[in-house]
């Protein structure tokens, strides 16, 4: 249920479940270049990252401003396990662009990850804000809210306990609402009840 990470590819920036959409590059070559390692160390089962690190920083350097390197900067990043290089780098995207979907996924992902579940719905709360009927932005969000009702309920507090759980379920229905056959939903939604101890729903 978790929108993984994504790199540009071609000359487009691919999303996943998602249309690719065309990019506007000025360090075309340098950029296409550092694309082409990587999608060649892809096919081949090996990456170099240290190359299109290199390759990436050749293009902020000359374009510093080019949301998409820093965002295939830290998903590179992100892919060598350097967890807080790959935040700065989507942090910089999306100071770049406040609205770049799938830097504040992956952003929101990796918080969810390491525990930090208020950071983890702070981001996916502003991808809703930008696109409210994207499906996993919500479905992580279910996530967390699930997390977060589960943890309180195990500490006493219940009211919070039944709030996080009505959350949860609610964006699990905004995510049906706009894509009845949505399968991380009903998985979701199925745990969501489980714990809910409704099992007969689950």
């Amino acid at each position: 249920c978790q929108q993984g990470t994504a790199v540009s590819v071609g000359g487009v920036t691919i999303r996943e479940g998602g249309e690719a959409k065309p990019i506007k590059v000025r360090p075309v070559k340098e950029y296409n270049e550092a694309v082409q390692v990587y999608a060649d160390g892809v096919e081949a089962g090996r990456v170099d990252y240290s190359r299109v690190e290199l390759k990436l920083r050749e293009v902020i350097k000359k374009e510093p401003n080019l949301a998409d390197a820093w965002f295939n900067l830290g998903v590179i990043q992100q892919e060598e396990g350097r967890v807080e290089d790959a935040k700065k780098a989507y942090q910089k995207t999306l100071e770049i662009d406040p609205k770049y979907m799938d830097a504040l996924a992956n952003l929101g992902l990796m918080q969810m990850e390491s525990g930090d579940r208020e950071g983890a719905i702070a981001a996916f709360e502003k991808a809703v804000e930008i696109d409210p009927f994207n499906p996993a932005a919500r479905n992580n969000l279910a996530v967390v809210y699930r997390t977060n009702a589960v943890k309180s309920r195990q500490a006493g507090d219940l009211e919070r306990s039944q709030r996080d759980f009505q959350k949860a379920v609610g964006h699990v229905r905004k995510v049906l609402a706009g894509d009845s056959q949505n399968i991380d939903a009903y998985n979701n939604l199925a745990l969501i009840y489980y714990d809910l101890r409704k099992y007969e729903l689950a």
